[in-house]
């Protein structure tokens, strides 16, 4: 029978970390060990742990990291963990009863499948259901059949939603350290282009906390969103002799769509400030070599992140409807 290894990395997680844990408990029957890595926490998280290692039948191992984020620190639980399959879990999302039951039968049942996830419910801080299934009410098909889906908007295989072989994951190199945001997509890219061959379940197996305004306001996510697309970029490059424009028809409308929507917020929330940093790293975008690797900006382009960089010029057009004329302006 296969083993399961849960990965759960934590950060500061005492609010929400105990209702994490209760969900594994659920289904602790379909795991054979879990390993928390603790990346630097200065609050009662660990507390919280060191409890559930007392309730429960499993081992439990625990780990230290100092401060390396997300993604390093599931791939130092990765290296440690001794299971046959890797079922990950954020300190703040909730499993549904039976999502490793399902995901370890998926993948037992396609053996040449090395990674299988589940659509997600989404909830609120305190719980609060406010979505079921969110890839089917968006119309999100899976699995994905090919890198230009992969690549033309956030895919949403979420790793709280995901299991995948340890070997191949270990093989693969884990997730990119150097993203805390985007390495779920570039994972799930790099898997598909090894011959993973992901199988989904369409049934909602986890419910996914969103946060307040999101986790992509912050420089380090939107940092992040920029490595991501220069990786993307320097991987696919746009071929004119095969008519083949991953970069300049796919990729940067997504990364326009997430930017200009984040600037909305911060306009809308009256946070000029972050406004301006988000027009900032736009033109980054823009300016990249391998997004960009002829050089000019159109003057265009140009006069679209000018205005940009003046929020309240922006947010009067706003006012007047005529925000897609100035998106318009950056296509």
């Amino acid at each position: 029978m296969s083993t399961v290894s849960v990965i759960m990395p934590v950060h500061n997680g005492e609010r929400y970390i105990a209702q994490s844990l209760r969900a594994i408990a659920n289904q602790i029957e379909s795991v054979f060990e879990v390993v928390v890595i603790d990346d630097a926490s200065a609050d009662g998280s660990m507390a919280i742990v060191e409890a559930f290692v007392k309730e429960v039948a499993v081992p439990i191992r625990l780990i230290h990291t100092e401060g390396v984020g997300q993604s390093a620190a599931r791939n130092a639980g990765a290296q440690l963990a001794s299971g046959d399959y890797l079922a990950f879990l954020d300190q703040d999302d909730v499993w549904l009863d039976g999502h490793v039951a399902s995901l370890t039968r998926c993948l037992d049942d396609n053996p040449a499948s090395s990674m299988a996830y589940s659509d997600i419910n989404t909830i609120d801080a305190d719980a609060g259901l406010l979505l079921v299934g969110l890839n089917a009410r968006a119309n999100n098909s899976h699995p994905k059949r090919g890198v230009n889906e992969i690549i033309a908007a956030d895919i949403m295989a979420l790793p709280s939603a995901t299991m995948v072989r340890r070997i191949a994951f270990l093989d693969l190199g884990g997730f990119d350290p150097a993203l805390q945001g985007y390495e779920d997509d570039d994972l799930y890219l790099r898997g598909f282009r090894a011959g993973w061959n992901p199988h989904y379940v369409d049934d909602a197996r986890v419910n996914y906390r969103i946060h307040g305004s999101g986790s992509s306001m912050s420089p380090s996510f939107r940092a992040s969103r920029l490595r991501f697309a220069e990786k993307i970029a320097s991987l696919l490059p746009d071929n004119p002799r095969t008519h083949s424009h991953h970069v300049r028809d796919l990729l940067v409308p997504r990364m326009r769509r997430s930017f200009m929507l984040d600037y909305l917020v911060a306009l809308r929330g009256g946070d000029f400030a972050s406004a301006r940093a988000i027009a900032g790293d736009l033109r980054t975008l823009y300016e990249s070599s391998a997004i960009r690797p002829a050089g000019k900006l159109t003057l265009k382009i140009r006069a679209g992140l000018w205005l940009l960089t003046y929020p309240t010029v922006a947010q009067l057009i706003l006012s007047m409807g005529g925000f897609p004329k100035v998106r318009s302006y950056l296509s």
